[in-house]
């Protein structure tokens, strides 16, 4: 579906992104997500907290605790506020990755 979109002229949106990124939760291979969110920004568009959420929780669940704190970290650069499934996610990669220290 995402693919038709720009033969259909209907231009992708965050939460379209958002969509994609949280349904790679359901099983996709993390690094997917991190396309995901380069296509993101190559299209313009933002994050936003919704965005991160779901990387976060995506890249957790792959075990992927460095580009989980990464999110974190490019997420304080944007003075965005760290939510409860952020920080959840993100404790639960560390602790996954046994990165307690880091």
């Amino acid at each position: 579906v995402f693919a038709d979109m720009p033969l259909a002229r209907v231009p992708p949106n965050t939460i379209t992104f958002n969509s994609i990124i949280s349904a790679c939760e359901k099983g996709v291979p993390w690094e997917v997500s991190v396309g995901i969110m380069a296509d993101l920004h190559a299209h313009h568009l933002q994050p936003d907290q919704i965005t991160y959420g779901a990387a976060v929780t995506t890249f957790s669940k792959g075990h992927a605790w460095e580009r989980s704190l990464h999110l974190l970290h490019e997420m304080h650069g944007m003075a965005m506020r760290w939510d409860a499934v952020v920080c959840n996610s993100a404790l639960a990669a560390c602790s996954k990755g046994l990165r307690w220290s880091t």
